[in-house]
């Protein structure tokens, strides 16, 4: 028997070092702006680590909405952030998507087929905002 469902919110915010007027932030912290990691602890409560090429890579729980999801946050060498990417439950979605979606506008919608060991399918819908010049 297979079903299908909407598997998680994917949110991911890139950039590189291009800014439009519009500001990308997620509790004030601000893409393509620098920051460090007393500051990511301090605002999201995200422990960094180093990673490939002296990166920061920040990861912890966060909340958008009431609702909890896992954050992943990287900073480049000079401590520019150049991702914010967060995942959150299927059984969140209805509630998640419409604060994102009215604080950061339309983004680009990617659907994903997935099936399970057990033959579930499953949709993994990802929305992604980039800045000019950002990645995609």
């Amino acid at each position: 028997m297979n079903h299908t469902f909407k598997r998680y919110l994917a949110i991911c915010l890139l950039t590189l070092l291009t800014f439009p007027a519009f500001a990308f932030d997620f509790k004030g912290i601000e893409l393509g702006k620098p920051s460090d990691p007393s500051t990511i602890y301090y605002e999201l409560r995200a422990r960094c680590s180093k990673g490939v090429n002296d990166y920061q890579i920040c990861n912890g729980d966060v909340t958008i909405a009431g609702v909890s999801g896992i954050m992943n946050l990287v900073m480049d060498q000079a401590g520019i952030v150049i991702r914010i990417s967060i995942n959150f439950d299927s059984e969140n979605f209805d509630t998640v998507l419409p604060e994102v979606l009215n604080k950061f506008g339309t983004g680009k919608r990617s659907v994903f087929k997935v099936q399970n060991k057990m033959g579930a399918k499953f949709e993994n819908i990802i929305y992604t905002w980039k800045k000019a010049g950002g990645l995609d």
